[in-house]
């Protein structure tokens, strides 16, 4: 992209003779050592972003809770990992981080919700198809 050098034509017209100045700029790809610094930045800079990752475990629910800031939007972004029945599933929930007592009442909302769907979600398969099978 920057391979060829590139001309800079500076014209001094305040001297009683005008005058050219060329200059030859030359843009040169950053050292390998220099990339991998960056990149080291970078990837310092993605950890500093998790605020919290708190395990919970209690009765034989395992459930990680990870917390973010999102700079962007001016959100705590909480992420809710969590297996049941060997499936694992994950909950996401925003909020203010005015609010960080209410998000977490709605996160175990949420995280309830979840938890009851999938539960309920067999014996009302096996509840729908014995309705077909009554009503025919």
């Amino acid at each position: 992209m920057f391979r060829r050098p590139q001309q800079l034509i500076v014209v001094n017209e305040c001297a009683r003779v005008p005058s050219e100045v060329h200059h030859t700029v030359i843009e040169k790809r950053a050292p390998t050592d220099e990339s991998v610094r960056l990149l080291k930045e970078m990837e310092e800079k993605a950890q500093e972003k998790v605020i919290e990752s708190i395990r919970l475990g209690h009765n034989g629910f395992d459930c990680v809770v990870q917390m973010e800031r999102d700079y962007a939007s001016d959100q705590i972004l909480l992420r809710a990992v969590f297996s049941l029945n060997g499936k694992q599933m994950v909950v996401n929930h925003s909020c203010s981080p005015f609010k960080k007592q209410d998000a977490i009442q709605d996160l175990v909302g949420k995280i309830a919700e979840t938890i009851a769907i999938e539960m309920l979600k067999p014996a009302f398969s096996e509840l729908a198809s014995s309705l077909r099978l009554g009503a025919a």
